[in-house]
C-alpha cells in the first residue's frame, strides 16, 4: 500500500499510520533511549500515547505482550527495529492483547525494518532538510524535536514559498537555495529554505518557510526579485508560487500536494505569470474539474463566452478579454502593451464585449463565469497544442476560447467540438 502513496507520503509516518489501521493498535517508533520519534493513535486509545511511554512501563522482553497500567485493559509489545544505517530504534504496540499474534507482530517487525531502511536516515540529511522534509511529511513529533535541537520556533513560521523550474532539464540548484536565504532573511525571523524532491515528478523543487513581517506588496516584491535571481540561475526560467496554509503540518502537506498536483495547470493558464498566488492553484484545480467531468461540462462552461462569438472578428474581442482578465490584472494599459495595441483600442473592445454579455467587465459575480470559461479555453487549447503539432482546427463557432491568442485556425470535419476538446488533453 505504501507505493500507492505519492512520493511525499512515503514517509515512517505513514508506514505507522497503516500498520496502526491494519492491527488495530496504536503505535509508537522510538529511538535507543525511549524518546518518541513519531506516532499513530488508534481511535480507541489516548491521545497522547507516546507521552505514556517510559523506561519503567516498558515491556522488558522483545515481542511478548506485556501489561501496560497507563491505558487499563491493554498490552505493550516492544519491537526492535534496526535499519542498515543510523541508530537503532524501537516500534511500540499498544492494544488489546487479544488484537496481536506473535506471527502478526513479527510481520509487523519486518515491515517497520523495511520502512526504517528505505525512509530514515537522517543522518545522511542537514537538519534543515530533514526539517523541512518532517514539515512537508506531516510528521509533528519529528518537527518539533528538529526544531528544538535548530532552536527555531515552527508556530512563529507561516509563510510558504515554492519554487518550481519551469524546465525540466533545468534543475535548481544549491546555488538557489543559497540566493533564496540570502534574500529572505532580509525579511526577518527564521528562514528555511532547501530543495526538496517529495514530489510527483522527482525533480526538486526549491521549498522555503519563513516568517513574514512585512505587507503584502513588499512580500510580492520580494517574491519577484526572488524569481529574477533565480531566473540568472535557471537558464529555463522558474515560477514562485505563495501557497496558503494554517498551522498545523496536516494543512501544509495539502497545500504542497495541492500546488504539486496542479502548478503546471495554473503556469498553462497563466503563462506570463512568474509569481503565482494560492488562489491561481485553487483555480487551476477548478477549471481541471470541469474538463474532468466530461464534454457536457466543458461546453457549459464555455457557453459564457457564446455572446461574442455573434460579433465579426469574434477572435480579437475574445484574445482582448483574456489577456485582461487573465494577464493584466484589469489593467488597459498592461493589455494594450502585451497586445500592441492603443489603449483606446483595448477601451473600445472592452465596451464592446460588455454590450454583448449584458455586464461591465470586471462587475463580480458576473465576471467569474468568464473568469472560469477563458481559463478552461486556454487549458483546452494548451492540451491541443502539444498533440497536434502539425494540424490546427476549431470545431465549432461557438467555441470561442480557442481564439484566446488570435491563433491561424481551420474548421474541423466533423465530430462534437467539445468531445473533440477534451479528447486533446493530456
Amino acid at each position: 500500500r505504501m507505493a500507492e502513496l505519492p512520493p511525499q507520503l512515503r514517509t515512517l509516518q505513514s508506514a505507522l499510520h497503516l500498520i496502526s489501521q491494519w492491527a488495530q493498535v496504536s503505535v509508537v517508533l522510538a529511538d535507543a533511549e525511549m524518546a518518541p520519534l513519531c506516532e499513530s493513535v488508534w481511535l480507541r486509545q489516548a491521545a497522547n500515547v507516546a507521552g505514556l511511554l517510559a523506561p519503567d512501563n516498558a515491556p522488558r522482553e522483545p515481542m511478548a505482550p506485556e501489561s501496560f497500567a497507563l491505558a487499563p485493559g491493554s498490552c505493550i509489545w516492544g519491537v526492535p527495529a534496526q535499519p542498515e544505517r543510523g541508530e537503532a530504534m524501537r516500534l511500540y504496540l499498544i492494544g488489546d492483547a487479544r488484537a496481536l499474534q506473535e506471527e502478526q507482530v513479527r510481520s509487523i517487525a519486518e515491515a517497520m525494518q523495511l520502512a526504517a531502511d528505505l525512509w530514515k536516515h537522517p543522518e545522511d540529511a542537514p537538519m534543515t532538510t530533514a526539517l523541512i522534509q518532517a514539515i512537508l511529511s506531516d510528521e509533528p513529533i519529528k518537527m518539533h524535536r528538529l526544531a528544538a535541537a535548530m532552536g527555531i520556533d515552527v508556530a512563529a513560521i507561516h509563510t510558504m514559498w515554492t519554487v518550481r523550474a519551469n524546465r525540466r532539464d533545468r534543475e535548481l540548484t544549491r546555488r538557489a537555495v543559497a540566493a533564496a536565504q540570502d534574500l529572505l532573511r532580509c525579511m526577518g525571523g527564521a528562514v528555511l529554505v532547501d530543495l526538496y524532491r517529495g514530489n510527483s515528478n522527482g525533480i526538486p523543487d526549491l521549498v522555503a518557510f519563513f516568517r513574514s513581517t512585512g505587507a503584502l506588496q513588499e512580500l510580492n516584491s520580494c517574491a519577484e526579485e526572488l524569481v529574477r535571481k533565480l531566473n540568472r540561475l535557471c537558464a529555463g526560467g522558474v515560477t514562485l508560487t505563495m501557497p496558503h496554509y494554517n498551522r498545523s503540518t496536516a494543512d501544509v502537506r495539502a497545500a504542497f500536494g495541492r500546488w504539486d498536483e496542479y502548478e503546471a495547470y495554473a503556469r498553462a493558464i497563466l503563462p506570463g505569470r512568474s509569481v503565482l498566488t494560492d488562489g491561481d492553484i485553487a483555480f487551476a484545480k477548478r477549471c481541471r474539474e470541469v474538463i474532468r467531468i466530461g464534454e457536457r461540462s466543458v461546453a457549459r462552461t464555455l457557453a459564457a463566452l457564446e455572446a461574442l462569438e455573434e460579433r465579426k472578428r469574434p477572435e480579437e474581442y475574445l484574445r482582448t478579454l483574456a489577456v485582461y482578465l487573465l494577464d493584466a490584472h484589469m489593467n488597459v494599459q498592461e493589455t494594450a502593451d502585451r497586445l500592441y495595441l492603443h489603449k483606446n483600442t483595448v477601451k473600445y473592445r472592452l465596451k464592446q464585449c460588455a454590450d454583448s454579455l449584458g455586464f461591465r467587465i470586471g462587475e463580480m459575480p458576473a465576471t467569474d463565469s468568464l473568469y472560469l470559461a477563458l481559463d478552461v479555453g486556454r487549458l483546452l487549447e494548451g492540451g491541443r497544442q502539444r498533440r497536434e503539432a502539425h494540424a490546427r482546427f476549431v470545431p465549432s463557432d461557438k467555441l470561442g476560447a480557442l481564439f484566446l491568442r488570435g491563433e491561424p485556425y481551420t474548421r474541423a470535419p466533423q465530430g462534437n467540438s467539445a468531445h473533440l476538446l477534451c479528447a486533446a488533453l493530456p
